[in-house]
């Protein structure tokens, strides 16, 4: 079961939509709601009901999500993207030493 979170900002309003959804392998949906305890607990989807988010953000949408950004990197959390990154920037890294040789370059 892949864990999916969704974002949106319905109606144009300054308002953060997030739903956290559970996809299976045959297609069932399950999106998570907050309990009155402020645990998630994820509920059955059936198909072509509304999806309702599982957090809404009034205001502070981009500050919240700044900042789990920042806490995700301190925590060493890399997305696909930062690999991807690191990958080229070390593949520039390797070029830059053969052009030092071909070009016999000091260091």
């Amino acid at each position: 079961m892949a864990l999916r979170v969704w974002f949106d900002r319905l109606d144009f309003d300054r308002a953060l939509h997030i739903v956290l959804v559970h996809e299976r392998e045959d297609g069932q949906v399950w999106v998570g709601k907050v309990a009155d305890n402020g645990v998630i607990e994820y509920r059955s989807q059936d198909q072509g009901t509304e999806i309702r988010p599982t957090l809404i953000l009034p205001n502070e949408g981009k500050i919240f999500l700044k900042a789990c950004a920042e806490e995700l990197a301190r925590q060493g959390i890399k997305t696909d993207n930062d690999h991807k990154i690191e990958g080229k920037l070390e593949a520039t890294r390797y070029h830059l030493e053969d052009l030092r040789a071909m070009l016999k370059l000091k260091r």
